[in-house]
């Protein structure tokens, strides 16, 4: 899905996908919908990440669904 990487690169990746999850956490128990969370969350820090902005919205309703089971 990408260019190869590294094991830092993959690191990041992972503290992306546990800050994304305890963002959509923090949604969720504010009372968030789930069309309120793709909204809300946005995770700056982690922009540089290739094709960020295009999988964000996709990633924010996977973890919704997720969490709320």
């Amino acid at each position: 899905h990408g260019m190869p990487t590294d094991l830092a690169q993959v690191a990041r990746f992972r503290d992306m996908l546990v800050a994304l999850r305890g963002a959509v956490d923090t949604a969720i128990k504010a009372g968030a919908s789930e069309e309120a969370a793709v909204r809300e969350v946005k995770l700056p820090q982690y922009a540089d990440i290739p094709r960020y902005a295009d999988w964000l919205p996709h990633d924010v309703r996977a973890t919704y669904r997720y969490l709320r089971g």
